[in-house]
């Protein structure tokens, strides 16, 4: 049987956080979290997502709705958290995200795919309100890229990562360990790799 991952319409509905129990203990920060998309056209096995390469898109009209409403609750606007998989991966899916956020006057932060990671995207996202990115590094070592099919080599993470460092964006690196099959080796290239790379933050 067809497994049904998305609800037709759901992710256009605004949600409502004023129904969330004790909202009113939250900060600007805990509620600026905004979802514009739903799905990674990536397969990664250690994802959640890896099952299902679908992608879903919300309508940037929704998602206008929804920075109006943080910014009518926060006068002093808090970036927003985008919390898609992969904010660059689809160029014409950026360039209306990025146009969206520029009219809407309000920082943002967003995960990207290194592999999608240009000077001209970063760019434009620092110039449309783009604060920081997150970028999923995973592993130093190529085996354990390859075994969990991350389709990445760690030559192009070197490479790309530069780029943030050179147009002076705030960036935090993904890695993961333990996975079953790891070795001490594998984990000393993802420690080595970190400290050529240098990322602004890095969260295991």
């Amino acid at each position: 049987d067809e497994i049904v991952t998305h609800i037709p319409g759901l992710i256009d509905q605004r949600p409502n956080k004023d129904l969330i129990i004790g909202a009113e203990k939250y900060s600007a920060r805990q509620f600026s979290s905004i979802l514009t998309t739903i799905g990674c056209p990536y397969a990664c096995t250690f994802c959640v997502r890896s099952y299902d390469r679908s992608f879903v898109y919300r309508r940037m009209e929704s998602v206008m709705e929804e920075l109006e409403d943080l910014k009518a609750r926060y006068p002093v606007t808090v970036p927003a958290l985008i919390m898609d998989d992969c904010v660059l991966t689809n160029s014409k899916r950026f360039r209306e995200f990025t146009t969206a956020f520029r009219a809407a006057r309000v920082p943002f932060e967003a995960g990207a795919r290194i592999m999608s990671i240009t000077r001209e995207k970063l760019t434009t996202f620092m110039e449309s309100g783009g604060v920081r990115m997150g970028v999923g590094v995973e592993s130093g070592s190529q085996r354990v890229l390859d075994r969990v099919k991350k389709r990445l080599k760690v030559e192009e993470t070197v490479k790309r990562t530069s780029l943030l460092k050179e147009v002076g964006l705030e960036w935090q690196a993904f890695v993961v360990v333990g996975f079953p099959f790891e070795t001490p080796d594998d984990l000393k290239m993802t420690e080595e790799l970190l400290l050529k790379i240098e990322p602004s933050f890095v969260s295991i």
